[in-house]
């Protein structure tokens, strides 16, 4: 892993809006992160409403936040496409870049929606997490 002295960064560039399909995709796989306690870090979500998905690690222990984590369903202004969060791999790293593969994952067009992290996209932990979580929720929604 590479060392960055301003702490551990994942990234993306969002070029369009999240259509309505993509973003109530998005919102329930986040949803369903957090109603599975025993797969994922706990969260405090700081902002949720229609357009926007806001979270940092658990309110209860500041040992684990660090930055908010922003997701926008419409495409933000020419300057602010890129957009980071700086979560020196605190536990909530892996529900960050989680959503943010999840992302790339639902977009038809992969260069509407870039990703990369400090670790080169080489984060194991998280390409496992995401994989068992995806897993999961593909089961949860067979089953229903």
């Amino acid at each position: 892993h590479r060392r960055n002295k301003m702490g551990y960064t994942n990234y993306w560039s969002q070029f369009n809006d999240f259509t309505v399909q993509e973003w109530s995709s998005i919102k329930s796989f986040l949803s369903f992160m957090i109603d599975e306690p025993n797969n994922y870090p706990i969260i405090s979500i700081t902002a949720d409403d229609s357009d926007t998905i806001q979270f940092n690690g658990d309110n209860r222990d500041t040992r684990v936040m660090h930055e908010d984590f922003t997701l926008y369903r419409e495409c933000p202004s020419l300057q602010q496409r890129f957009q980071f969060c700086k979560t020196n791999r605190k536990p909530y790293d892996v529900v960050v870049w989680s959503l943010l593969m999840y992302c790339k994952a639902r977009i038809a067009d992969k260069q509407k929606f870039m990703i990369r992290n400090d670790a080169g996209l080489q984060c194991i932990e998280s390409k496992i997490y995401f994989n068992k979580v995806n897993e999961a929720k593909n089961a949860k929604i067979v089953t229903k």
